[in-house]
């Protein structure tokens, strides 16, 4: 008789250890940076609310992919909906971390392709990071964007965000080169570029050409790399980066952050977090 009584408690334990890792949006602000020596730090951001937490999870991102351990899986490629209309509109803001662009709901696209998940995938924002926040082999690109979806049956990011499959994120990898011919980061850049304090910037860009021709990538199951850290997130890294030059970076670079200094000063960069076990897959 008591064995089933011991399989109950350990089931229970797992089912809110996985409760826990699943924080909702707090209800109001909190404030985080990534100044290290700080009350609010990355490794402080645990304890900055009770909705933050997760930040002390066992799945968080971002992560160091070593791609000698990375398991061959055979993926479809990531690709949207056919949608008629190339360029899709929304508003370019600074979120006081960067600037992060919202793309207008009637605009938005959808895919079915993310791996190891069911549903559709609804594409609501992308912003970028400097240097990257994903490592491969123990190394930085010099930049990373993040396009980020949600679950369409949870209706919107912070519908999402507590639920076990509710978010999944393509990181786009930024190399400098002498050229910069992406049309959809070239158009992102100039929108960053025109911003003018608090004031949004409409901007239009098509985000499929973000995702490079041959389609590789690395996926994980982690989390989102800022408070709340909810480990609702299938990842997707690309594996080749988008070339431009280190003037448009430094236009990226250059953005004010909530404490008025460009971003460069401190980055805008979480950590990287242990595996604890976690497959990477890559495709194959």
């Amino acid at each position: 008789m008591l064995i089933p009584i011991a399989v109950v408690v350990v089931a229970t334990d797992v089912y809110v250890a996985a409760e826990r890792a699943l924080c909702p949006v707090p209800l109001h602000k909190v404030h985080f940076n990534y100044h290290f020596g700080s009350v609010d730090d990355p490794f402080h951001w645990y304890e900055l609310d009770k909705d933050t937490h997760c930040c002390d999870g066992s799945k968080q991102s971002p992560i160091n992919i070593e791609t000698q351990d990375t398991k061959c899986a055979k993926l479809d490629p990531m690709q949207y909906e056919f949608k008629r209309r190339r360029q899709l509109k929304g508003f370019l803001t600074r979120n006081g971390h960067g600037a992060s662009l919202a793309f207008f709901k009637q605009d938005r696209l959808v895919t079915k392709d993310f791996p190891f998940t069911n549903g559709e995938y609804v594409l609501a924002s992308m912003h970028f990071h400097s240097p990257s926040e994903h490592l491969v082999n123990g190394r930085h690109h010099a930049g990373e964007l993040h396009l980020v979806h949600y679950k369409k049956e949870y209706g919107s990011v912070a519908g999402a965000v507590d639920k076990a499959d509710g978010l999944a994120v393509i990181g786009v990898f930024l190399r400098v080169r002498g050229k910069s011919e992406n049309n959809a980061f070239n158009r992102f850049v100039d929108g960053v570029s025109a911003l003018k304090g608090d004031k949004p910037k409409k901007v239009s860009l098509d985000p499929r050409q973000l995702l490079l021709r041959d389609g590789d990538y690395y996926t994980y199951k982690g989390s989102l790399t800022t408070p709340p850290c909810s480990e609702s997130v299938r990842w997707v890294v690309m594996k080749d980066p988008i070339s431009t030059t280190a003037d448009r970076l430094r236009v990226l670079k250059d953005v004010p952050v909530s404490d008025g200094e460009p971003l460069y000063v401190d980055t805008n960069v979480r950590p990287s977090q242990p595996l604890n076990g976690r497959t990477v897959y890559v495709t194959c």
